[in-house]
């Protein structure tokens, strides 16, 4: 089970979990800055916290990263400089015989705990010393206190997640060694902490299953499967991204000019949509550039241009004017809108894996149906291309 993106709300200011995640486990900060939440890149996965409204207490969660499965000494060293490591019965090591892993446990300012294991089933091992910006390798737990555990197990096992091991109506794992949920009874003691588990809402996105929203309500765990085809359902498509003739649902995001704007405040225009990584690198500020510099051409034939890429509001203003762009840039920080033109994937830098987008442009003609599309770009003389394809609808 690969967990792609887990959101969890909490009561701690986002200052101190940026200072936490960013500075000291060296997770790279992907969007945040606005309306309350922030997005780090763990791995190959994004961790999103949102700030809670006051009525929803102080929420914490258990999660873990995998990590190769021969550095957890080196790992424990590491964090163990800055924070206090879990401890049972004397170890701050804990040993699974059943799952052949080890892990230590911590916690962050926001009292959620957190661990690092290194399953010994896994060939993940390194022949070099652990780094931290390269060997937290993925979200691979995320706890799910529950007050009918069997319950539980049985809806997530319906939507294709199997029991990791063995079947238990109080403490039971589902999924694999990539990524697990694991199902325990509210109330419970977290293991290596003095902490019982308690039911806050969750959001997971999962490959291949789509988002789930999962929080108790007072009897059981609800869970909400929001998948790709289901938003895009009311246009007849049967297949997993859009493609060129399909008709193009309208979506929403907020907008770099403070509000928000739709796919239908562009009805009657062919609409050039690109998506890039990110504002500010030398090649996504070359391709902006470009379409800034055709932009006029743009519109003689009756087009406009909008770019999109997980940055949040502050990053596009701040792009916008420093090189004078004249055309809305969107924020996707939840890469909703990217999934649905399927340029969300996993890539690589450096050797490490990660989700981002995969520079893309798609144009489409006056009914919003996609007319031709450009995916994997390479930036130079592409915004040309694109005038020439409109030039040609």
């Amino acid at each position: 089970m690969i967990i792609e993106r887990a959101e969890f709300l909490t009561a701690e200011p986002l200052e101190g979990l940026i200072l936490f995640y960013n500075e000291i486990l060296r997770f790279p900060i992907v969007a945040g800055g606005e309306s309350g939440r922030i997005t780090f890149q763990a791995g190959s996965s994004q961790l999103t916290f949102v700030s809670a409204e006051s009525t929803e207490g102080k929420p914490y969660y258990h999660f873990a990263f995998n990590i190769p499965a021969n550095k957890l000494d080196e790992a424990k060293a590491w964090i163990s400089r800055h924070v206090q490591l879990g401890v049972e019965a004397g170890e701050d090591v804990s040993y699974s015989a059943s799952w052949n892993s080890h892990s230590v446990y911590f916690a962050d300012p926001a009292g959620n705990i957190l661990e690092l294991i290194a399953r010994h089933t896994m060939d993940n091992e390194v022949d070099r010393p652990f780094d931290a910006e390269k060997d937290v390798l993925n979200i691979s737990e995320i706890g799910l206190p529950a007050h009918d555990v069997r319950t539980a197990v049985d809806e997530l096992e319906a939507l294709g997640i199997p029991t990791y091991k063995t079947r238990d109506d109080s403490f039971n794992p589902i999924g694999d060694d990539e990524g697990l949920f694991i199902i325990r009874t509210v109330g419970g003691r977290w293991h290596f902490t003095d902490k019982t588990a308690e039911s806050f809402p969750i959001r997971a996105q999962i490959r291949g299953i789509g988002e789930l929203y999962l929080y108790e309500n007072g009897q059981q765990l609800v869970i909400e499967q929001n998948k790709i085809e289901q938003s895009r359902g009311e246009c007849g498509m049967d297949h997993t991204v859009l493609q060129v003739g399909d008709q193009v649902p309208n979506f929403k995001l907020q907008a770099s000019n403070g509000k928000e704007a739709e796919l239908a405040d562009y009805a009657g225009k062919k609409l050039v949509i690109y998506f890039y990584p990110k504002d500010m690198t030398p090649g996504c500020t070359a391709e902006s550039c470009d379409f800034r510099d055709f932009n006029g051409q743009f519109a003689e034939h009756n087009t406009a241009v909008i770019g999109i890429s997980p940055d949040d509001l502050m990053s596009h203003e701040q792009f916008i004017e420093k090189h004078e762009l004249p055309f809305l840039l969107l924020s996707d920080t939840e890469h909703r809108v990217s999934e649905l033109f399927g340029v969300w994937k996993l890539r690589s830098w450096e050797g490490k894996e990660f989700m981002g987008i995969e520079r893309s442009t798609f144009l489409l003609d006056e009914q919003g149906k996609i007319a031709k599309e450009w995916r994997s770009v390479n930036v130079e003389g592409h915004a040309a291309e694109v005038l020439e394809a409109v030039k040609r609808l």
